[in-house]
């Protein structure tokens, strides 16, 4: 289990995005660094795109909690 102490700004939770609905106006969006969440899920055991934290100015504070 992961709690989030402190989040810091601009920490979002991403995954590999929306493929294929662009014709219904949602965009594809998806994390910032689509390498970087498909290796970091798979060296977790994960599926590639599953979602994770995005986090762009650090300052984030977690407790890994079993």
């Amino acid at each position: 289990m992961l709690k989030i102490i402190r989040a810091g700004m601009y920490t979002t939770v991403q995954d590999g995005g929306r493929h294929g609905f662009r014709q219904s106006g949602i965009s594809h969006c998806g994390a910032l660094d689509m390498p970087a969440l498909r290796i970091a899920n798979l060296l977790v055991g994960n599926d590639a795109n599953a979602p994770a934290l995005e986090i762009t100015l650090g300052q984030v504070t977690v407790e890994f909690e079993t």
